[in-house]
This record gives C-alpha cells, sequence and structure tokens, in this order.
C-alpha cells in the first residue's frame, strides 16, 4: 500500500484548476441578532441573523461567516438554502462554483432498444462543485455520487430577514 500525503488546509489540493475563470466573492461576516424588546411586534424566534433578505439576490451563491464557519446562501424564487461551503470530495469552495436546475434521467425499454429520457426539474436547485464538477442538492444535500452529502442547514425568512440554524436538519 502506498503512503497516504497529508491534508493540506489552506492550499487547495487541485491548485488554480478555478482560479482563472471563476471569482470567488468574499466571505460576509453575519451580522448580530437584533436585540429583543417586550412587546415588539417584530421579534426574531430563536436563529442567528445572517442579513436581509434583499442581501441574497436570487439565483445567487453567496458566502457568509458564521461562528468561525463559512458557509454558502442561495435563493431560489422565495426558497432560502444554506450549506457548508465546501465540497465533502476535495474541499472546493462550493460558492465559487456553479448553480443550475436538477436534470434527471429515467429510462424505459421499447421495442428491446433503452430509452433515456431527460427533464430537467425547475424547482430543484443543484450547486456544482468548481474544481470536478461535482452535483449537490441543496435542498438536502444529496450527491449524484453515492456515499457523499454535503453539510446543510435550516434557513427560513422572517420579517424580512434571513435566520439560520445550526445544528441536524
Amino acid at each position: 500500500m502506498g503512503r497516504r500525503r497529508p491534508l493540506l488546509r489552506g492550499e487547495p489540493t487541485a491548485g488554480g484548476v478555478a482560479a482563472e475563470t471563476v471569482l470567488r466573492e468574499r466571505a460576509r461576516d453575519a451580522a448580530p441578532a437584533p436585540a429583543r424588546r417586550r412587546g415588539s411586534e417584530r421579534r426574531v424566534s430563536a436563529g442567528i441573523d445572517i442579513g436581509a433578505w434583499e442581501d441574497f439576490p436570487d439565483r445567487k451563491l453567496v458566502s457568509v461567516e458564521v461562528g468561525g464557519m463559512e458557509l454558502g446562501v442561495c435563493r431560489w424564487g422565495e426558497r432560502i438554502f444554506a450549506f457548508r461551503n465546501s465540497c465533502p470530495h476535495e474541499g472546493a469552495p462550493l460558492c465559487a462554483g456553479f448553480l443550475q436546475k436538477r436534470l434527471t434521467a429515467s429510462a424505459s425499454a421499447a421495442a428491446g432498444e433503452p430509452d433515456v429520457a431527460l427533464s430537467v426539474d425547475e424547482e430543484s436547485p443543484v450547486v456544482l462543485c468548481p474544481w470536478h464538477r461535482w452535483e449537490f442538492q441543496l435542498e438536502d444535500g444529496a450527491a449524484a455520487a453515492p456515499g457523499f452529502r454535503m453539510r446543510t442547514y435550516r434557513v427560513r425568512r422572517e420579517h424580512g430577514r434571513v435566520l439560520l440554524t445550526l445544528g441536524r436538519k
């Protein structure tokens, strides 16, 4: 058996692959949650305020830093998703990747010939890793490759703010 190479933190393992064509957005610090006032109609329930709804453009990947972790946030129409901004395969920053609609394939056998039909799921966004094009669903983190899953977080819109809940989704 060969010797295992140590994992180098801070240096991408596929250095320079996406650097020339993909610009990485600078991570923003999450704003502190607004203070609760007794009797206020704008109470914010448990959650970390990561910004205003307008801070997250539709169908764009945005990087935010929360508690020392870099997270990715994506708004897709009226839905919003949050995930760890690191590909579970090689650690690439997923926010430097690509966002697209999910493609699904269905196979059928007609007259002995296999037939494959592709369809586009307009409501299911996926993020593609910028280094190796691995695909992850934003809803649950599932990957096209079995055995891999990106970490996702609960996130919601409340009073025009985006609130994140850390912990298991």
